[in-house]
């Protein structure tokens, strides 16, 4: 019988180090798409812009809450979901910055996004971590 090498750095696993800075940005967006989603609700939509926010919240919740199941089931989907959600945000926030003439923090963004899209495609923890169907 052949005897399986083990993985020197199968230590690293689990929710912890680098990432868990986008794995609170999941969160936290998501509880800030639920808190502009609940403003909404209670004062009522006033023009067709505020109609297309409102929508683009209740989609980024909805895709959000997806993203953090399979985050806390620690599918193998995830990582690829998560990059995804990174782009989409940022093209929503872009659209946003458009509307309100505001593109300060958008470099910003962008120099994220770049550093955890890498980061999730070849993290070792990730791979370790994200195991399941």
């Amino acid at each position: 019988m052949k005897k399986r090498k083990e993985n020197k750095n199968s230590k690293l696993k689990g929710f912890g180090g680098w990432f868990i800075i986008p794995l609170l940005n999941v969160l936290i967006y998501g509880i800030f798409s639920l808190f502009i989603i609940g403003v909404y609700l209670l004062y009522g939509i006033a023009s067709p812009v505020e109609g297309i926010l409102f929508l683009t919240s209740l989609g980024g919740l909805l895709f959000t809450y997806y993203l953090c199941t399979l985050m806390f089931a620690k599918s193998k989907k995830f990582p690829k979901l998560f990059i995804w959600w990174l782009w989409i945000t940022l093209a929503l926030n872009i659209i946003d910055s458009g509307i309100n003439a505001d593109y300060t923090s958008l470099g910003a963004e962008i120099i994220f996004n770049i550093i955890w899209t890498r980061y999730a495609q070849v993290s070792i923890r990730v791979k370790n971590t994200f195991v399941n169907k």
